[in-house]
């Protein structure tokens, strides 16, 4: 029988400048894992105007360090549900909801480009 599937999350503590890798079992992830994004300070989301094929776009700019990302609009819906108070199931459901299917493509792409 094969192992439980995994995720593989990295981790970062305030004023270190390494990340540590912790692995959860997926179970247990979607069931209880609470996304939580940087504080509401260091970070800006602004909306892009309609681009010709209908899509709504937005850049999320990290206050930080001035930078910016362009994320689309299921992956600015994911950006609003990692506050911490969501559990991924939650998450996964209001998704569905709200796009008819849980892609998890989409979180696979937005965590790299977050990171």
């Amino acid at each position: 029988m094969a192992e439980p599937a995994k995720l593989q999350l990295l981790t970062h503590k305030p004023g270190e400048t390494g990340f540590q890798l912790h692995e959860i079992h997926s179970s247990q992830a979607y069931l209880g894992y609470r996304p939580q994004r940087v504080p509401q300070e260091t970070w800006a989301i602004t909306a892009q105007p309609k681009s010709p094929d209908g899509r709504h776009n937005y850049v999320l700019k990290n206050l930080q360090y001035n930078r910016y990302l362009l994320i689309d609009e299921k992956e600015l819906f994911l950006w609003e549900f990692f506050d911490g108070s969501h559990s991924l199931e939650e998450i996964a459901r209001s998704f569905h909801h709200r796009f008819g299917a849980f892609d998890y493509s989409v979180i696979r792409q937005l965590l790299p480009k977050l990171h």
